[in-house]
């Protein structure tokens, strides 16, 4: 028997909501950007990127 589905969704009971895991992987996603060699030049793009992400992130946590 498989594990047993949460009320709420059909997620299986003990699965994280996308929305839970999202601020941690865009967190590491812009670690992972300093780190690369381009950042002096092309951070400030790729920052943008990712804050431009983290808004419809919530958007869609809002609906």
């Amino acid at each position: 028997m498989g594990a047993k589905a949460s009320a709420i969704d059909d997620r299986p009971a003990g699965a994280k909501a996308p929305y839970d895991v999202q601020p941690l992987f865009f967190a590491l996603r812009e670690q992972y950007f300093t780190d690369c060699s381009g950042w002096p030049d092309n951070g400030k793009g790729w920052s943008r990127r990712v804050v431009q992400n983290l808004k419809y992130a919530q958007q869609d946590a809002q609906t």
